[in-house]
């Protein structure tokens, strides 16, 4: 054993021999090391995706005979608010806001109001409360308490959809109580909901620790935020049954609507040269304006847009100096009274607008512009192309109106149209600039073809079915029928299409609004689900079937 042990000792005088190569090789292996490796800065670890947890509460979260007017929650991490006074709410609602403050990892809430006896409260948090370093949000916070001696545990929930059947948020559903409300005719405009909430990205709500009782359902936008609805200014949906809390609801679904608004007139401006512009809140019909006081005719011309809802009154300002005291009528039933102050306008050009440079081969050549037209002289108006010339004629019903439709006497595949200084006439007899414009026709090769066929059985009223363009809601055809119908669209610009089927209960020939006050829900409205997609020289076949059972 020594002698293994003699053995294996380096005498002193080999080891100083080997010592400049150990040296040599140890400097080596350190500056490969060192040359190999990246210099960089702390990562500071795995990004933080966890939101703030609750951990303990002040009083305790669920706590009966509630007596405070403070509570103080506590989080497992530094928090901050973010829209704390529109995102935590407390229901039932109180009359007054809450105070809301934090601190580090405290959120405190307090208020003045007195708390209903035996009521189970809750206060919920939406995504107000986030982490301090990467805005983690919870959104499952709630606080409940109950200054009674149990909380209430049954739940409803559900869905709030638009007309076109897609979801919405940040809708509020609320539950009235029936047995706490004095005017049950009136419910959304007068009362405040006994609970709330907000619908999430999927138009869902959820609302929880309901009591037993009979509820009215009314969902609507609360652009106030005042818990009360604003008639014929938000889009609202309502269950037409009242419903019980049970264990066992099934979802509700409410369907949005925008309710006739009530008749107002908003009043009138002077805009520019000569127009005047009158605002309601409703479709206004065929209106006369006289100048008080002596009732006299000015001599005006009236046009309206496509709502009808607003309408321009065109003059001569020069006949007039500083106001005009108007009287509006309908008939012989006087509207209202405004009076205008008249501003100074400059008169502009007449510079008529182009709508679109490509056209069919059996479409006007759409021409729009600021003012009604008083005169065209067509004569002056022609088109050409590199071999030929020809002229235009127009639909005499474009006159006093301003849109001008021109139609080519001959046609041609592409051409230019001109149109020579002074050949039309505006209302105030300014007449254009000399125009010119590039017109491309398209050739059949260029359009498509649609047959679409909606089969369904008799119906106990009139369905309508609206075709229309994707992109900017235009029109192509309307038709109402009993039991199915088949459209042919021929020689139809390439693109998007949607069609819709409107249940025409009333019978009116239009969509119908719904109206709380009488119970009334919005005629329901059906959309065909696949995309129409017209293509160039391509014959498109489409069959709808409509189930009975949606009637």
């Amino acid at each position: 054993m020594q002698q293994l042990i003699t053995n294996s000792i380096i005498p002193l005088n080999k080891l100083l021999r080997f010592l400049p190569v150990l040296i040599l090789v140890s400097a080596f292996v350190y500056f490969f090391s060192t040359s190999c490796a990246s210099i960089s800065s702390p990562t500071g670890g795995p990004k933080d995706t966890l939101a703030p947890r609750l951990d303990t509460s002040f009083p305790p979260n669920f706590s009966t005979n509630f007596k405070a007017s403070e509570i103080t929650l506590v989080f497992d991490e530094y928090v901050t608010l973010k829209s704390a006074s529109q995102q935590i709410s407390i229901s039932p609602p109180l009359a007054e806001k809450l105070k809301i403050t934090s601190a580090t990892r405290e959120v405190k809430i307090s208020w003045k109001d007195t708390l209903l006896d035996s009521t189970t409260y809750i206060i919920s948090f939406g995504n107000a409360i986030t982490d301090f370093t990467e805005g983690n949000a919870n959104e499952k916070i709630k606080y409940v308490f109950s200054t009674g001696n149990f909380i209430d545990s049954l739940e409803i929930d559900g869905y709030v959809y638009d007309k076109e059947g897609k979801p919405t948020k940040d809708i509020m559903v609320g539950l009235y109580d029936l047995k706490t409300l004095e005017k049950a005719d009136s419910i959304p405009f007068l009362n405040l909901p006994t609970y709330y909430d907000y619908t999430d990205e999927n138009g869902k709500f959820e609302l929880s620790n309901l009591k037993y009782s009979k509820f009215v359902v009314v969902a609507f936008q609360d652009v106030r935020q005042n818990f009360k609805l604003n008639s014929g200014a938000e889009l609202m949906g309502f269950l037409s049954d009242t419903i019980t809390t049970s264990l066992s609801n099934e979802p509700i679904k409410l369907n949005l609507f925008l309710p006739e608004a009530v008749k107002r007139f908003y009043g009138a401006k002077h805009t520019g040269y000569g127009k005047i512009e009158f605002a309601y809140s409703y479709p206004i019909p065929e209106l006369t304006v006289k100048a008080l006081p002596n009732n006299d005719s000015l001599g005006g011309l009236l046009t309206q847009n496509k709502t009808k809802d607003s309408a321009t009154y065109w003059f001569n300002p020069m006949e007039y100096t500083d106001s005009l005291r108007l009287h509006i009528f309908h008939d012989t039933l006087s509207l209202d009274t405004v009076t205008i102050l008249l501003k100074e306008f400059k008169l502009e050009n007449f510079v008529p607008t182009l709508v679109s440079p490509t056209i069919r081969n059996t479409d006007p050549i759409i021409w729009t512009t600021e003012a009604p037209i008083s005169k065209i002289d067509t004569s002056l108006i022609f088109i050409y192309n590199e071999s030929d010339t020809t002229g235009v004629h127009i639909d005499d019903s474009v006159y006093m109106l301003k849109k001008i439709k021109l139609i080519p006497n001959d046609r041609f595949k592409d051409f230019t149209l001109e149109i020579p200084k002074g050949a039309i006439s505006n209302y105030f007899g300014v007449t254009n600039d000399s125009t010119k414009a590039i017109i491309k026709t398209l050739a059949r090769d260029d359009l498509g073809n649609l047959d679409f066929v909606v089969k369904t059985d008799s119906t106990p009223y009139p369905l309508i079915l609206r075709v229309f363009t994707e992109k900017d809601k235009k029109v192509i055809h309307e038709s109402s029928f009993n039991a199915g119908t088949t459209v042919k669209f021929r020689n139809q610009q390439p693109g998007l299409y949607k069609a819709e089927l409107i249940l025409d209960k009333d019978g009116n020939g239009k969509w119908s609004t719904g109206n709380y006050l009488e119970g009334k829900q919005p005629e329901k409205v059906l959309y065909y689900s696949e995309d129409i997609e017209i293509r160039a020289n391509w014959d498109l076949e489409l069959e709808w079937r409509i189930d009975k059972k949606l009637f």
